[in-house]
């Protein structure tokens, strides 16, 4: 039997920026979802954030979905 440690969740975002690449971990999707509307309104390309199963979630369907009191949207 072999001892497997826990990993805590984490939102990863990242983006490409201009200068390289961006990247900030977080514990709760919907903090992962403010720097990456962020990002996106800055210009940075390719902005994502992955969920801590491996699956993407889209920053602006996320904050429409959780405006609109339902499920975020993947």
């Amino acid at each position: 039997m072999t001892d497997v440690t826990p990993q805590p969740s984490q939102y990863v975002v990242a983006a490409s920026a201009q200068h390289g690449d961006l990247r900030q971990t977080w514990k709760r999707a919907a903090s992962a979802a403010v720097p990456a509307r962020s990002w996106i309104a800055a210009g940075h390309e390719a902005v994502r954030i992955t969920d801590p199963s491996g699956g993407a979630l889209n920053p602006e369907r996320y904050r429409v979905g959780i405006v609109n009191g339902g499920r975020p949207c993947h």
